[in-house]
């Protein structure tokens, strides 16, 4: 609809009082104009045009001060005013988020702003970065590492080994060498007195034979071998017999009698996991027979290894054990057998025919 009445004649040749009445004409439907435009924003919207012609009203006061006279307008209601009364600027999806909420006048939402502003709790992003108290724990990533090789999620941990470590051999009556046997390592003997064979056999350590060394050791191993004894967390996997030709992983078997190494060798498989640890327990006899072999895989180290043995212990001829033989009676190297371990007796003898035990490193 035209907002200029349809004239049959050009304005310019309308008598002068003529022309002033057209204009004032005009002025007023361009202003009616205007409030319908505010008008059809807000119900588009949802701006309230009330709110929309008293900031604009505000904005054209010449004083800058508020209606009522009271303190002098912000800049930043004129900066308002002028957005919200120019419906061209944005689109009525924009109006949308121009507009603020009813409860919040202009003057309140300043005021906020300037709150946050100068708030010591929106600091910089910075001050949220991560720290080092919420770095993961490396003890418990290597833990779950350990966890993930064996299909119950367990694995023991070693076997405190204290004042006996340092020892080779540790034993209660004899310590006796047939032919040319070495070790590596301290030999212990309480309360002994009696080591046979040294020379020609040689040691790569210490002789403790009677004293308060010796007698500490003792007193470790009989700690160390109860410990492993009632070891039961994780839950112990059961073997019996032969364990030659097996691949096992990580972790504590129990048998209810003898175990042996007799028909193929024993593969201990640590998945890459060098604190892998395993512990056998058996009340009776352990034997490797002629030959055989514990082979370490996959990172598998000997000092891990824990033999807890009931009774007594034999390694047979050129067979290749790893592992610390914790044993209530005996532990005997036949010729030519190495263990790359310890051989402790807590009320027995070490015999060694022309055999080598060594130390394995931490």
């Amino acid at each position: 609809m035209s907002l200029l009445p349809s004239l049959p004649l050009s304005p310019s040749l309308l008598p002068p009082f003529l022309r002033s009445l057209l204009l004032l004409g005009t002025t007023f439907a361009l202003a009616g104009c205007g409030q319908m435009l505010v008008t059809d924003l807000s119900e588009d919207s949802g701006i309230d045009a009330a709110r929309v012609d008293a900031t604009d009203s505000d904005a054209s006061d010449s004083d800058g001060s508020a209606p009522d006279g009271s303190a002098p307008l912000d800049a930043r209601d004129t900066l308002d005013a002028q957005v919200l009364a120019m419906p061209d600027a944005i689109s009525p999806d924009d109006a949308e988020i121009v507009a603020l909420p009813d409860a919040l006048s202009l003057p309140d939402a300043h005021a906020l702003a300037d709150a946050f502003a100068s708030s010591d709790a929106f600091a910089p992003v910075d001050a949220f970065a991560p720290v080092d108290a919420f770095a993961p724990d490396a003890a418990v990533l290597d833990a779950a590492a350990r966890d993930a090789s064996r299909s119950d999620g367990g694995m023991p941990r070693g076997v405190e080994l204290g004042a006996a470590g340092p020892f080779a051999i540790l034993a209660a009556s004899t310590v006796t060498s047939t032919g040319f046997s070495m070790v590596t390592g301290n030999i212990g003997l309480i309360p002994g007195p009696d080591v046979v064979g040294f020379p020609p056999a040689v040691i790569s350590g210490t002789f403790h034979i009677g004293d308060a060394t010796a007698a500490a050791a003792a007193l470790a191993l009989t700690d160390a071998y109860n410990d492993a004894a009632a070891r039961m967390m994780p839950a112990p996997a059961s073997v019996s017999g032969n364990l030659g030709g097996m691949t096992l992983a990580p972790g504590i078997y129990v048998s209810g009698s003898s175990l042996e190494i007799s028909s193929g060798d024993l593969t201990l498989d640590a998945f890459g996991d060098p604190n892998a640890t395993w512990i056998f327990q058996m009340p009776s006899t352990f034997t490797a027979t002629s030959s055989r072999q514990v082979v370490l895989s996959g990172g598998a180290r000997a000092t891990n290894v824990y033999w807890q043995v009931g009774s007594s212990a034999t390694l047979g001829s050129n067979s290749r054990i790893v592992g610390n033989f914790l044993v209530d009676q005996s532990v005997t190297l036949e010729t030519g057998a190495r263990l790359d371990g310890r051989a402790l007796t807590r009320v027995g003898a070490v015999t060694l025919d022309g055999a080598v035990i060594v130390v394995p490193t931490p």
